[in-house]
């Protein structure tokens, strides 16, 4: 069945309409969530640069004075707010690190201070410290990475509505072209056709009867009062007519 040319516009008008708004509300929200991710992207760089350097720069000078316990003690009063800082740091990165997907940056930031002090308490001093800080930037960067591929690829919810889009595109596609390109049935072409008296046939036909009619009018009704006369003229009298006429 081939539907109106009407009845097909509204339908394509109310499916784009509807396509568009719904694209378009999920790629709003898709669009802020990536912008979330790639801020949360460069504040937990941030926040890791600060904590490395702010630990093995505390944790080196306080080393220094292992000699004089009480100059450990003055010096962990003297920067006080500054180790405060560094804890805040390392809480702030521990709380934006997902328990599933980066437990293992999550053990090393937990454990870094601890292990630097060991170092420099040990005897592997700076190169033990190098070590620790470089397999710290290393997790540091997979973690990075993989947030900075899902910025790219997009959010999964954004995926999903670009396959689900680029299929409703081309099932409306295919459903325009059948409308249009589907051959008509053999009612609607036999309705289609003209029949011999129609149109401008039909005027022609109407004109040449009225012009016609008048003129062959006359000689019908003279022919026909002709026609009765010999018929009158031939036609025998009754008897019983002839006799009422003798009575008479």
């Amino acid at each position: 069945m081939q539907l109106p040319d009407a009845a097909i516009g509204s339908i394509i008008a109310a499916a784009i309409a509807g396509l568009v708004v719904f694209i378009s509300t999920v790629l709003t929200k898709e669009q802020k969530t990536s912008e979330f991710r790639q801020t949360w992207i460069d504040e937990i760089r941030k926040d890791i640069s600060q904590f490395i350097s702010g630990t093995t720069e505390v944790v080196a000078l306080y080393s220094a004075k292992k000699n004089n316990q009480d100059s450990q003690v003055k010096f962990l009063e003297d920067n006080f707010k500054l180790l405060h800082e560094l804890q805040s740091i390392e809480h702030r990165i521990l709380l934006r690190l997902n328990p599933r997907e980066h437990s293992h940056l999550i053990q090393q930031v937990a454990s870094f201070r601890s292990n630097v002090l060991n170092a420099y308490n040990g005897s592997g001093t700076k190169a033990e410290e190098q070590r620790l800080t470089g397999e710290l930037m290393e997790s540091t960067k997979v973690v990075l990475k993989s947030e900075w591929e899902r910025v790219k690829k997009g959010e999964p919810a954004f995926r999903i509505v670009k396959v689900v889009a680029l299929s409703a595109i081309a099932v409306l596609l295919v459903f325009l072209a059948r409308s249009f390109v589907t051959p008509p049935s053999p009612a609607q072409e036999a309705a289609a056709v003209p029949s011999p008296t129609s149109g401008a046939a039909q005027i022609v036909i109407q004109n040449y009867a009225e012009i016609s009619y008048p003129a062959t009018q006359p000689s019908a009704s003279k022919s026909g009062k002709r026609h009765a006369q010999r018929l009158t003229e031939r036609a025998p009298v009754p008897a019983s007519s002839c006799e009422g006429l003798k009575s008479h």
